[in-house]
């Protein structure tokens, strides 16, 4: 296992790519897998998922000085072969009745409740991130919703918090974001309770922002996080940094 590029008493954050790292990890690890990995969304033809990934899901032009992250534009079969070697490794790391979350959007729904049990989770179901706005469409409706696909590795252990079904939050505002697609710490924080104890240990393969691990660390959980991008790294070192300076909001 190499060094990882961050460290602290709860969290640990990895520079490298998922595939390559996962293999190092121990059987039955990790108590739960939250994460938001690429979509490879943002259109219905080629062209349109192959663009950046900032001209694919910003509403704006405040983040341009973002860069695109990587390994967004896989087409749809070969989206499914990705997610599914990459969760049943992630399945392989977690303890029997352990939980996955995965964020998707709505055109990589189906296919990644198809994804999830194709890699041997239990699927339970579909939660809703309301973000209160969204792309609106003349005549039809505002896409103003994010999914949380949503299983476990067996039976589940029934240890772990009521949640609710529909998180209604809103996207980060965009001068204070690291990440195009950043999730909101609020909505993270809600899916760490699906780890039971205090002793939890987390992992999120697709860090990207941070806020799983934010999120963990200021729930008093263990957290592993794994960011292929070495600017996003730098990213979550530093917003984890100021949260052991307490600066952190």
């Amino acid at each position: 296992m190499q060094t990882p590029y961050y460290e602290d008493d709860s969290v640990k954050l990895y520079l490298g790519n998922s595939m390559d790292l996962l293999v190092d990890f121990e059987d039955n690890t990790f108590d739960a897998i939250i994460t938001d990995p690429p979509y490879c969304s943002g259109g219905l033809h080629a062209s349109a998922r192959t663009k950046g990934t900032a001209n694919k899901y910003l509403n704006c032009k405040n983040n341009v000085n973002l860069p695109d992250f990587d390994g967004d534009s896989k087409d749809q079969r070969a989206f499914h072969f990705w997610c599914t070697l990459w969760l049943t490794e992630c399945n392989r790391l977690t303890k029997q009745g352990g939980i996955l979350a995965q964020f998707t959007d709505w055109r990589q729904l189906p296919i990644t409740t198809d994804v999830i049990q194709a890699a041997d989770w239990t699927w339970r179901g579909v939660s809703v991130w309301n973000k209160g706005n969204g792309r609106p469409r003349r005549g039809g409706m505002r896409n103003q919703c994010e999914y949380i696909v949503w299983g476990s590795k067996g039976n589940m252990l029934n240890q772990g918090e009521y949640l609710a079904g529909c998180f209604n939050q809103s996207i980060v505002n965009n001068k204070k974001r690291v990440h195009q697609t950043q999730k909101p710490v609020e909505v993270m924080t809600e899916l760490c309770r699906l780890a039971p104890g205090k002793n939890s240990l987390i992992l999120d393969p697709f860090a990207g922002s941070g806020s799983t691990l934010a999120a963990a660390k200021a729930t008093g959980k263990k957290a592993i996080g794994i960011e292929r991008s070495e600017f996003y790294a730098e990213k979550i070192a530093e917003r984890l940094q100021n949260m052991n300076k307490k600066v952190f909001a």
